[in-house]
């Protein structure tokens, strides 16, 4: 996975968890589960050597 696609994803999570952790722990176990996808998709990355553009889409924005 490109470098700049998985610091965008870290920072997201991270403000995700900030927010959620404080206010709402709903918010808290959905980050926990994006946590869960992002590893997911990098153990697919690592199996295959590559990333669907879907998927990289996804991150990214597009």
């Amino acid at each position: 996975m490109p470098q700049s696609v998985f610091l965008c994803l870290g920072s997201q999570l991270l403000g995700l968890n900030r927010l959620a952790h404080s206010s709402f722990p709903s918010l808290f176990d959905q980050s926990i589960q994006q946590y869960a996808i992002l590893f997911s998709i990098i153990d697919l990355i690592e199996e295959h050597g590559a990333i669907d553009s879907r998927i990289h889409n996804k991150l990214v924005g597009g």
